[in-house]
């Protein structure tokens, strides 16, 4: 795979992911946002790795067995 690609493919998984991470938190218990509605900047993207390291590792791992 080139270079390029890979780049891209791993910028939109982790965009995806983000997406993901926010629509979990608006729909999350309100209660919990009163207290992080400052940290926001920082609870996304954490929420966000609960997505995309698992997708990453199976990215590599199919890409081990079909390479």
């Amino acid at each position: 795979m080139d270079s390029e690609i890979q780049i891209m493919f791993h910028v939109l998984l982790f965009a995806v992911c983000l997406l993901i991470a926010a629509t979990f938190y608006n729909l999350s218990d309100a209660r919990e946002h009163t207290m992080m509605e400052d940290r926001l900047i920082i609870v996304i993207p954490l929420y966000s790795l609960f997505f995309f390291v698992p997708l990453e590792v199976a990215f590599w791992i199919l890409r081990w067995i079909f390479v």
